[in-house]
């Protein structure tokens, strides 16, 4: 945008720089197909600075070819007339709707054209009138012909993983900048790229159905959490950024990639408490409860089996009871212990009846008898 600074024979080339990108414009005018001179403000009529055909002829219409390489969007022009009357100028380029514009003598007139991917724009005039025309044109305003971003976006960052949600925190933009981004979720490192403009809908319930877009818009923090993962799994995403063309969504389709894994479940193995013997009996069966098995998972998933037992010891006491052993690739296992109590056997004394004296007589030896001992203990064995 601003003043074209070309002087010279018909044909000068400039190079503009555009959003970056440089464009070479190369300017050609003609009287009935005939190249004239280019003049810059120092040309005769002018009155501002710019590009002109000066055309010498009194009888001819003329035109001014522009090409530019590569093509651009051009925004608007302004035009200048030199001479007294009112003239009509026609602005054309491949693939849009002609502009005609009206302009009277000693004005300036900024045309909006609104042309997309212009790389041949032809300028031409009404004017036969009969004394020597000035074709002027200033004030050229381009737009960066709008293309898909030239880098993908970099450093994804996730948040804690549970083990059925990952959440997709942030990422950082590309250089040049992007207008949005799309990113897609999937169980496989396979993904296809969005046609340009295409708008996803974001689901961030997992539906295990290929690739599937999780995110649309315009944050590159976006904190999105999806849910319903498998536990203990790799998952991978891809983030394509896409600038806005007019409304429609121009994605670069290499792609940020990155991959997060869900946690492990957690199972706990609890001993069943309350469970206790009478000294001398045999054990009872000891049993433990499992928590927290995710979906169809269940103690006959385990990669290896529960033990359960208790210290060892047959005196009246208490023991520990611990499950162990237990152990799976997608689940993190803690045990919890209980106690098995050993309470007192029963023991019953009982003084032998049938014994008697004679009135004076000696008493005789008083008996008894103990029953209930068990595990060979015998009298002696007593405290």
């Amino acid at each position: 945008s601003g003043n074209m600074t070309a002087t010279g024979t018909s044909g000068v080339t400039e190079q503009v720089t555009i959003g970056g990108v440089v464009t070479t414009i190369t300017i050609v005018t003609t009287n009935n197909g005939t190249a004239n001179t280019l003049y810059a403000a120092s040309a005769p009529s002018l009155g501002s600075a710019g590009v002109a055909g000066h055309n010498s002829s009194s009888t001819n219409s003329e035109d001014m070819i522009i090409t530019f390489s590569p093509a651009v969007d051009i925004a608007s022009m302004r035009v200048i007339s030199t001479q007294t009357h009112s003239r009509t100028w026609t602005f054309a380029a491949a693939g849009n709707t002609s502009v005609d514009e009206t302009n009277t003598f000693g004005s300036s007139t900024d045309v909006d054209l609104d042309f997309t991917s212009v790389s041949t724009l032809t300028i031409s005039s009404d004017f036969t009138g009969g004394v020597t025309e000035q074709m002027i044109v200033d004030h050229v305003t381009l737009a960066a012909t709008c293309a898909a971003p030239t880098a993908q976006a970099t450093s994804a960052s996730f948040g804690t993983e549970t083990s059925s949600t990952l959440t997709l925190n942030s990422f950082t933009a590309p250089a040049g900048g992007a207008t949005g981004y799309a990113v897609y979720i999937r169980d496989t490192n396979s993904f296809t790229a969005p046609a340009d403009g295409a708008e996803p809908t974001a689901d961030t319930s997992w539906n295990d159905a290929g690739q599937q877009a999780v995110y649309f818009g315009t944050s590159a923090s976006p904190t999105v959490t999806v849910t319903g993962l498998d536990l203990n799994t790799q998952y991978f995403y891809q983030v394509y950024a896409y600038n806005d063309c007019s409304g429609v969504e121009t994605y670069e389709t290499t792609g940020l990639n990155a991959n997060d894994t869900t946690a492990k479940g957690a199972l706990t193995v609890t001993a069943n408490s309350g469970l206790s013997k009478v000294y001398g009996a045999t054990d009872p069966t000891f049993t433990y409860t499992i928590t927290g098995f995710l979906g169809t998972d269940n103690e006959a998933s385990l990669d290896t089996p529960v033990s359960i037992s208790r210290a060892s010891g047959e005196n009246v006491a208490n023991y520990v009871v611990t499950p162990a052993s237990a152990a799976d690739a997608d689940y993190n296992i803690s045990f919890v212990t209980t106690t098995f109590g050993i309470t007192q056997a029963a023991l019953t004394v009982t003084a032998n009846s049938g014994l008697s004296k004679v009135y004076g007589a000696t008493d005789p030896t008083l008996t008894y008898t103990i029953t209930g001992f068990v595990n060979g203990d015998v009298e002696g064995d007593l405290d």
